[in-house]
This record gives structure tokens, sequence and C-alpha cells, in this order.
């Protein structure tokens, strides 16, 4: 039986250089993508948490 890194090997080997470089970009952009939406939901966590502070203390 093949084993999935010898698949995955040949697989990244028959790649061209071109459809290498894409697929990376593609992850780093996704990977920033997460990550700037993570960003945007930690923000909008601690404002409303601020929010809820200030009615509580108002």
């Amino acid at each position: 039986m093949t084993s999935w890194t010898v698949i995955w090997t040949r697989r990244a080997l028959s790649l061209t250089m071109s459809q290498g470089r894409a697929r990376h970009n593609a992850r780093l952009s996704a990977l920033e993508c997460a990550a700037r939406r993570r960003e945007r939901e930690d923000a909008d966590q601690a404002l409303a948490e601020a929010s809820a502070g200030q009615t509580a203390s108002a």
C-alpha cells in the first residue's frame, strides 16, 4: 500500500512552480484573512464588554 507521504510528495513534485506558488499564496491570504477576522472579533468583543461595563456603572 502506498503511504500518504509518498502520494503527497509525488503530487508536490508534479506541480509546476507557478501552481505551487499560487497554492502557497492562497494559503497565506487565507491565513491573513483569518487573522484579520480574529482581530475584528476580539475588537468587537472588547467594545461590547466596555459598553456593558459603562451601562452597568451608570
